[in-house]
């Protein structure tokens, strides 16, 4: 599975991270959030390990050009990322994205039923919701909300390594 941004949180968020004990280990969490709303600019937030935190703003349009793929399938079409959220640290490393599509939640969940599938990917479809395992053995869910102009998508993926 390739998520671009998900690499570069990972990235910034090892990269600031210094020694610690064996014993502050256990209670560390870190998280990588990333938030490009259209009204307002992008900004991605860090939170790590002793307190520190910081917002950094991202280039004009970083947020337009964001985009994930799970086992060769992408965004639905028209689709925008909003939110990229990266937490690790105790248990299982998670990752949600959230995204705004212009499709009606049930053509929305239909468009990604039909592409996993395609793509062989193990998935099961209630409603608007699909359940399924990347082929690294990711667990994802991936829920689709009717909005008032197309819907909303929130993908998590838990970091089968680590779960």
């Amino acid at each position: 599975m390739r998520i671009q941004l998900m690499i570069l949180a990972c990235g910034l968020a090892l990269a600031a991270c210094g020694e610690s004990t064996p014993e502050a280990e256990s209670n560390v969490t870190t998280e990588v959030k990333i938030d490009s709303h259209s009204d307002r600019k992008g900004e991605m937030e860090l939170k790590l390990p002793g307190g520190f935190e910081a917002k950094i703003p991202l280039p004009k349009g970083a947020g337009d050009k964001s985009d994930f793929d799970i086992d060769g399938v992408g965004l639905y079409p028209g689709a925008r990322v909003s939110t990229v959220n990266v937490r690790a640290g105790e248990g299982p490393a998670v990752v949600t994205i959230s995204f705004a599509a212009p499709g009606s939640a049930p053509e929305v969940a239909q468009w990604y039923e039909r592409e996993l599938l395609a793509n062989d990917v193990v998935v099961k479809r209630t409603g608007e919701m699909l359940v399924g395992r990347t082929e690294d053995g990711d667990d994802f869910t991936l829920e689709i909300t009717q909005a008032l102009a197309g819907s909303t998508g929130l993908l998590t993926i838990t970091d089968a390594a680590k779960g």
